[in-house]
């Protein structure tokens, strides 16, 4: 079995195997097989009564041949072998969120009862050890940009043929790090402020519960940029470009509740309709204080931005209310988009967009 040498990967409960030598179609070769059934065997050794998967057999008896379904007490596996490698998914049905069953969940490893967790790590080794002896090789994945960005980038951008022959996609800088003419095509990389993003700066964002993040900034593709804020793999998020922005944080509130502006401008909205404008007025300066708002119009589109600039609206009422700034910045480049002031006679004439 020496002559097969390709690669395995984990992920959760998941094992799955490439050949190095993959055939075409469904005419799977010895080379397939042998160690597609030399795997079942090494389960059959650590207890598992292993044979065809009876829904497989049930609902697509064509493919039965390429399944099977094996289960030691209350630890369960599907097997499935291809034209490229084949795959070990075990998991188990005692404690289950999806009502399909426990095959169907996520976080299948952190589900598992401890004693059919220890079952799995047994199993799982058995498996790794046999490929091992075969000369295949473990491929870990990059978890987090922590402590390597450019090694998450690489991981998430390049594919088997790129790992293969130690090459990588995209037009690279000397860093690494893909050409400007990648990251920055088409007036991309460019946040909230307007400026352009360089690979390694500081900028803030706010997270999901309205806290104010601060971190070093990371390329990803169509606009899309990590920031990493903490030494942790889960101290990362990636987000459109214009969700960060520049800032002083001594001059923000360290806390914003992140539906509290939608919800405001909703009840705004609800006033004005009502001709409550005693309470507009008040919700109006909540929201704004002594600054003049806009609406935002698509000449496009044919219709308003709504609140926050998710999506449009039909109604001028329901449209989202805008300071100059931020007007300002959502136009800017944007021939097609004009910022219209709410109350013309008090503030300055229509801009267009510069």
């Amino acid at each position: 079995m020496n002559d097969h040498d390709g690669q395995f990967r984990i992920h959760d409960t998941i094992l799955s195997v490439s050949w190095k030598k993959p055939t075409r179609g469904f005419d799977l070769g010895r080379d397939q097989w042998e160690p597609f059934n030399r795997l079942c065997d090494a389960l059959t050794a650590a207890g598992f009564v292993v044979g065809s998967d009876p829904r497989i057999d049930a609902h697509h008896a064509c493919l039965s041949k390429y399944h099977r379904y094996g289960r030691r007490g209350d630890l369960e596996v599907c097997a499935e072998v291809y034209a490229t490698g084949c795959k070990f998914e075990f998991f188990q049905n005692v404690v289950i969120e999806n009502r399909n069953g426990g095959r169907y969940d996520f976080d299948k490893l952190q589900k598992m009862p401890y004693l059919i967790r220890k079952a799995w790590e047994l199993s799982r080794r058995r498996l790794s050890a046999v490929l091992m002896s075969w000369g295949y090789e473990e491929r870990k994945s990059v978890e987090s940009p922590n402590p390597d960005p450019l090694a998450d980038f690489n991981d998430r951008w390049d594919g088997e043929y790129e790992k293969k022959r130690g090459v990588h996609r995209f037009k690279r800088r000397e860093d690494g790090w893909p050409d400007d003419s990648e990251i920055y095509a088409s007036k991309q990389g460019v946040d909230a402020n307007g400026a352009r993003i360089e690979i390694g700066s500081i900028r803030y964002t706010r997270d999901r519960k309205g806290y104010l993040r601060r971190g070093r900034m990371y390329p990803n593709m169509n606009n899309m940029w990590g920031m990493v804020y903490g030494p942790g793999k889960n101290d990362c998020t990636w987000r459109h470009a214009r969700e960060f922005f520049l800032c002083d944080p001594r001059e923000v509130p360290r806390k914003v509740s992140p539906y509290r502006r939608k919800r405001l401008e909703a009840e705004l909205s609800r006033a004005v309709s009502a001709m409550d404008f005693r309470r507009a007025e008040v919700l109006k300066r909540i929201l704004f204080g002594e600054q003049p708002q806009y609406r935002i119009w698509s000449e496009r589109k044919d219709a308003w931005y709504a609140p926050e600039s998710c999506g449009y609206r039909s109604d001028k009422v329901d449209a989202g209310l805008y300071t100059e700034d931020e007007a300002r910045r959502l136009i800017a480049g944007h021939s097609f988009l004009k910022m219209i002031p709410v109350f013309p006679n008090f503030q300055p004439a229509q801009v267009a967009a510069e």
